[in-house]
């Protein structure tokens, strides 16, 4: 049934209701023609129900469908794999030349050399988490820690607790 079929129906069922009650204010009523009109006016009532129903059932539908693609999905994955080599691979190369300075005797002794590396290890490190959030994210499968999520509103309720006796007390 398209929309305007659907409108169509309702403006019926309108006019028949309308006819009933206009009908029923009369002094001498016609009992064939308001049954008549009675029976289309539950018909076209009945007919909206199943339409009504059949429009739920897809919203419901609609709203349970998968809004990602295979496409986008294999695109994402597709990335994230190759941001996951690249910087897993820096930073097992930076690693290991961090590892090998300090078996030579000229620079393992230099904490200025080792701090920059870790700092540089750290710096790709967090890019790499935050790139593959966020590629998960558009496909809408990111992880989320619900504990972390838990403590966080426990933190937040502590905070409105200690914020509301502040308040009855100050």
């Amino acid at each position: 049934m398209t929309t305007s079929e659907f409108l169509n129906l309702r403006k019926r069922a309108g006019n028949l209701l309308e006819w009933l009650r206009l009908e029923m204010t009369k002094p001498t009523l016609d009992l064939d023609r308001t049954y008549e009109h009675a029976a289309k006016l539950l018909d076209v009532i009945e007919t909206l129900r199943i339409v009504d129903a059949a429009l739920q059932r897809q919203a419901t539908a609609d709203t349970l469908a998968v809004t990602v693609t295979t496409e986008q999905l294999r695109d994402a994955v597709t990335d994230i794999d190759g941001m996951a080599q690249s910087a897993f691979g820096e930073i097992a190369a930076i690693a290991k030349l961090s590892l090998e300075s300090l078996e030579k005797p000229e620079t393992c002794d230099d904490p200025e050399r080792i701090a920059t590396v870790l700092s540089m290890i750290w710096s790709r490190a967090l890019d790499a988490e935050n790139y593959i959030n966020c590629e998960a994210e558009r496909v809408d499968c990111n992880y989320q820690d619900k504990a972390l999520q838990r403590r966080m509103d426990a933190r937040r309720q502590a905070r409105e607790v200690t914020t509301e006796g502040m308040v009855r007390h100050g």
